[in-house]
């Protein structure tokens, strides 16, 4: 449940109420390997999965695959595609919902990765798929993706749970369409994230990210820059977004989870019309998952979410979706 579209107020798409929407496209399909070598092991990963929107309803309701993953490991180094080094994936919570709530870290990507181990957790160090995203008023700006993104995690666990620190630096860069009046800027982000015991079989998860021209490193956060072809200039825009929630296990084969994320976004002003973009968004989940035998799991889970855009108009809309899910 995406709230960058979600329909304001007042529009034609808030009129459309109580629609349902049976679907298998989150089905997922890995393989993975394990080679033995005189400098240890080599691992792959190879994922798909058939989320997309390709493909008609109509009659076959057909979807076309999506790479997910495709990575390699050996020793400390990981190259491929996977979770970005800036996501911390153990703070994230089980949702039905696809894509998780508002705020969060969520992205995978092309990357090389280096994870050195130190006296006290470890740290990963990353160049990565550096995909700019520019708005810009006159719809010509082209992003120029000159050097990588630059990320560090340090990760710390412990029988309390674990805690990640995040950094990301940007080289962020634009043009006007003709290949000249090129714009450049830095963007960075700062996140912390982690999870915390909070008894024998409740854990509290967290997440809060915030940068200036963090962008897309953020889920449902606006772009990382803004273009003026007039001035040659780009704004990096600032934006925050935090994930708060509980995961609670009523027994050995019912669990639950309760999660709020929010964004904040601080878009600037002079670069083209802002009145339609979002300023905060808020989204949170509740839901009860069974594990009826090995390899099956049944849940049902309520969503709702908000956005409010610069103009102050707003739109809400919530979900109740079940899910059966099976793993072999």
């Amino acid at each position: 449940m995406s709230l960058s579209d979600l329909p304001l107020d007042g529009s034609a798409g808030a009129s459309r109420r109580n629609t349902s929407t049976p679907s298998a496209r989150t089905t997922r399909l890995n393989v993975q390997t394990v080679t033995d070598t005189a400098g240890g092991p080599l691992k792959t990963r190879i994922e798909y999965d058939f989320f997309t929107s390709d493909g008609s309803e109509t009659y076959t309701n057909s979807a076309r695959p999506r790479l997910r993953h495709a990575f390699g490991e050996y020793g400390r180094w990981l190259a491929g595609q996977t979770w970005s080094t800036f996501m911390d994936l153990d703070s994230v919570g089980d949702t039905l919902e696809f894509n998780g709530p508002t705020g969060q870290s969520f992205i995978r990507q092309a990357q090389l990765r280096y994870t050195l181990p130190l006296a006290t957790g470890n740290l990963a160090l990353a160049i990565e798929n550096p995909q700019a995203d520019v708005r810009d008023a006159s719809g010509n700006a082209v992003a120029q993706d000159r050097l990588p993104d630059l990320i560090a995690r340090w990760t710390q666990t412990g029988p309390w749970g674990h805690v990640a620190v995040r950094g990301l630096a940007r080289d962020l860069r634009a043009e006007d369409g003709t290949g000249h009046r090129q714009a450049d800027t830095l963007g960075w982000g700062l996140g912390l994230s982690g999870s915390l015991k909070l008894g024998a079989a409740t854990t509290g998860l967290y997440q809060l990210n915030v940068g200036k021209g963090i962008g897309r490193y953020i889920q449902d956060a606006n772009a990382a820059v803004a273009y003026d072809a007039t001035r040659v200039k780009l704004s990096a825009e600032k934006a925050v977004g935090g994930v708060i929630g509980v995961q609670h296990a009523w027994n050995d084969a019912l669990r639950s989870h309760l999660m709020w994320g929010f964004t904040r976004m601080d878009n600037g002003a002079g670069f083209g019309d802002v009145a339609s973009l979002n300023t905060r968004t808020n989204q949170a989940y509740a839901n009860l998952i069974w594990t009826a035998t090995k390899g099956l799991d049944l849940g049902v889970e309520y969503g709702w979410g908000n956005r409010r855009t610069e103009a102050g108009d707003k739109g809400d809309m919530s979900r109740l979706q079940g899910s059966v899910r099976y793993s072999f």
